[in-house]
């Protein structure tokens, strides 16, 4: 009985050896996934004070917030897959423009954001080239329908006469509006991307 009671005993300190084991290793991979974790808030924090740095050194003439810009990022990262991070990159790219905001005329910058995350994805791109693309053809609408053209966007004859005119006169709002249709009419018809 004493032999047999003595097997026990070192299968039961096997056992809590093994389970000791095991405890360490699961306590060692949460306390990874927390340090992980503490290190991706820190950077998204690093992030947003990025993006607000942004905007106050343009005067916001975006017309959002940091708020906004990250709401934004992760609606459009539930839809497309694009990771977050990358897209409020892209949002404080495109804040930089002058000329493209939101405002009571129309929510221009968030269109523009969804516009290259499209363009990106459709054209197999990084999201900055295609942020850079579409807030230069908004910024400088007449410039920015030869780019376009360039990479595929087509624009009826009447189109470009009525955005060049637009533009001539002051009414580059009423201009970017027009862009931004085309790019999102060329992503229905083309079934290109199919996430908005």
């Amino acid at each position: 009985t004493g032999s047999k009671l003595g097997g026990l005993g070192k299968g039961a300190k096997a056992g809590l050896a093994l389970a000791a084991a095991s405890a360490a290793t699961a306590i060692a991979a949460l306390g990874n996934e927390m340090l992980q974790g503490i290190k991706a808030a820190g950077e998204y924090q690093t992030l947003a004070a990025k993006t607000a740095a942004v905007l106050k050194s343009t005067g916001n003439v975006a017309g959002t917030s940091v708020a906004q810009i990250q709401a934004l990022a992760g609606q459009l990262e539930n839809l497309s897959g694009v990771d977050e991070t990358l897209i409020i990159n892209s949002e404080n790219v495109l804040a930089t423009f002058d000329h493209i905001r939101n405002s009571a005329g129309g929510d221009i910058f968030d269109q523009a954001t969804k516009s290259a995350l499209d363009m990106s994805v459709a054209m197999g791109t990084d999201l900055q080239s295609a942020t850079v693309m579409v807030g230069k053809a908004l910024q400088d609408p007449v410039a920015g329908l030869t780019a376009l053209r360039r990479i595929g966007v087509s624009f009826t004859a009447d189109q470009q006469k009525q955005i060049r005119t637009l533009a001539e006169s002051g009414r580059g709002l009423e201009a970017q509006k027009l862009i931004l249709a085309e790019l999102a009419k060329e992503r229905r018809n083309h079934h290109r991307i199919k996430y908005f």
